[in-house]
């Protein structure tokens, strides 16, 4: 009996654990995967509303400083030396290996064979470009009138690659590194902006519609570097070295100005950019011969001795009712005092963008919708 009374409780000390201790757990655990596998689908669905980037593709972005070892590796991967193109004389190799003999640079821009350069670099007829000891003949050249860049299109999938960087952050003191003509590591400071000169076209002068300003390097470099990366402390590409024709210091195409177009390069496309169809002087910084406007902004104006109009015929700002005279102020959330050049600031947009568009006629304060072209 004390047998039969003893297996008694023990059947029921474990009925008791088996249903508060083991049956809670089990359904605890049943709950917490239950969640777990909501917590996921949410997760998931959140992911799906990430753009994810096209392999090859560099993304504008700001990194970390990189060690200047692993800089100058990446400038020297991504730099690619450009030539004529004529019957080899002796190996590709010597002539590789003779960089007298070269055109320029192209910039390795995606891993899937686009480089970049400026067009001085393969204007003069047929080019090859040299990869890993071999000189390779280009499938397509896309010209960027805008900007004065040629991207060139070569048959490789395996290049090195950087991300953009966003130049408009850069602040005047900012660490550059470049390769100058004979290929040596070169680290240089960001200076500021210079006009651009244009033939035909008073300095101060500037187009709504042409970027009218090259960003300086505090360095010289020689003609044969021109078209070559310059990087930022975290390894992006800043921009394309310009030519220089008078010995001063180094100025460099910077890469936000293709923030909108790259997709149509991409696709072998001439850029497509919106265009204002404005001439102005920035009263920011130009020094007028005759009495200055009270107001700060873009002074719409033209030059009759060079045949330059102040509102283009037809053009988008013509359209909207802009004048000769006008002061242009802001466009959109952007204020147009601060000596930006207008260019930039448009080249955030497509054509077929509707603007809004601030600008002092006289005394009277005006706003304006314009569909940029």
């Amino acid at each position: 009996m004390a047998l039969k009374h003893m297996t008694k409780e023990i059947r029921a000390h474990v009925s008791n654990i088996v249903r508060f201790l083991i049956i809670p757990a089990i359904l605890g655990l049943l709950a917490g995967a239950v969640g777990g596998m909501f917590a996921f689908s949410y997760y998931l669905a959140g992911l799906s509303d990430v753009p994810i980037q096209a392999p090859g593709r560099p993304t504008f972005a700001v990194t970390a400083p990189l060690p200047e070892t692993e800089i100058a590796s990446r400038l020297q991967a991504m730099n690619l030396m450009v030539y004529p193109k004529r019957a080899a004389t002796g190996t590709e190799v010597d002539r590789i290996l003779n960089p007298d003999a070269a055109l320029g640079v192209a910039t390795v821009l995606t891993s899937d064979g686009w480089l970049i350069t400026h067009a001085s670099v393969v204007k003069g007829g047929a080019f090859q470009i040299a990869l890993d000891g071999q000189m390779v003949d280009p499938k397509q050249v896309v010209l960027d009138p805008a900007t004065g860049a040629a991207l060139i299109k070569i048959d490789s999938d395996s290049l090195t690659v950087a991300g953009l960087e966003d130049t408009n952050r850069l602040k005047p003191g900012a660490a550059l590194y470049m390769e100058d003509e004979g290929g040596r590591f070169l680290k240089t400071w960001f200076a500021g902006t210079t006009p651009l000169a244009r033939p035909g076209r008073p300095l101060a002068l500037a187009s709504s519609d042409q970027f009218s300003q090259a960003w300086r390097l505090d360095s010289v470099v020689g003609p044969k570097a021109v078209g070559g990366a310059v990087l930022t402390v975290g390894g992006n590409l800043a921009g394309v070295i310009l030519p220089s024709t008078d010995g001063s210091a180094a100025t460099f195409l910077p890469m936000h100005l293709f923030r909108s177009s790259l997709a149509d390069l991409f696709r072998g496309q001439a850029a497509t950019r919106p265009t204002l169809g404005v001439n102005y002087i920035d009263l920011s910084t130009a020094t007028l011969s005759g009495p200055a406007p009270a107001a700060q902004g873009l002074l719409v104006t033209g030059s009759k001795s060079g045949g330059i109009p102040a509102v283009v015929t037809g053009g988008a700002a013509a359209m909207a009712g802009v004048q000769e005279g006008d002061i242009l102020t802001r466009l959109d959330d952007t204020d147009l005092l601060a000596g930006r050049d207008l260019a930039e600031i448009l080249a955030d947009y497509r054509p077929g963008a509707r603007v809004t568009l601030e600008l002092l006629r006289g005394s009277e304060h005006l706003t304006l919708d314009v569909t940029l072209k």
